[in-house]
């Protein structure tokens, strides 16, 4: 009896250590698992940058809006915005009054003029019910630069800082703010331009900050 107990003993004495240890090896193991998972929950500059890029290419372009055919007072456009006269000094419309030409004028695009807005991708025209034709045309897109900077919030959350600047096309560099089309008008003209028609600083090259928000779930990071 003296020596079952003594062999119990002993198997009690070694199995107590090896319990310790293996608890301990689990610890480290998950401690090293956690450390590591949560290292690559962390968004870096190279993982964001794909997100802001995507983020960039989903901003609405700026448009400008007219009518060719007869232009009324009252309509969304009038006859004296200065969108007209720009259009005329750059060759693509011709404008006639029609009577008072601040209540009425005839809008026609030159040659010139088609050729330009057939050439701009996601120029859309439609035919309305008051015998115009309504032109929307895409100015400029907005080209991504470079990540600035990435701010964890929390372990799945982050803020994304980011720049960009205008790529204008054609019609967009006639209606730059600084350009020498747009800098000929009034100040109140200009500034028309600017609040109704599209007109901005395209060519200034100045980078214009931008932010967006990104999870992680699922194992990879993306856009909220």
């Amino acid at each position: 009896m003296f020596e079952e107990d003594l062999e119990l003993e002993k198997k009690n004495s070694s199995f107590i250590p090896m319990a310790l240890i293996a608890i301990l090896l689990c610890a480290i193991g998950y401690g090293i698992y956690y450390v590591v998972s949560d290292s690559q929950r962390k968004l870096t500059v190279e993982q964001a940058t794909p997100l802001a890029q995507a983020q960039t290419g989903q901003m609405k372009a700026p448009v400008l809006e007219f009518h060719t055919g007869n232009v009324s007072y009252g309509m969304k456009e009038n006859p004296s915005d200065p969108h007209f006269k720009l259009l005329a000094k750059a060759g693509l419309v011709t404008v006639k009054p029609v009577g008072d030409p601040r209540l009425k004028i005839n809008v026609a695009l030159t040659d010139k003029g088609k050729a330009l807005l057939e050439s701009i991708p996601g120029m859309k025209q439609k035919d309305d019910k008051d015998n115009t034709v309504d032109y929307v045309v895409p100015l400029a897109n907005h080209k991504f630069t470079q990540v600035t900077g990435v701010t964890m919030q929390g372990t799945t959350h982050a803020l994304v800082d980011y720049t960009w600047v205008w790529e204008p096309n054609e019609l967009g560099k006639m209606l730059d703010a600084d350009g020498p089309l747009v800098k000929a008008f009034t100040v109140w003209e200009r500034q028309t331009l600017i609040d109704k028609y599209g007109a901005k600083f395209y060519n200034n090259g100045e980078q214009q900050k931008a932010r967006l928000a990104a999870e992680f779930a699922k194992g990879q990071w993306s856009a909220q």
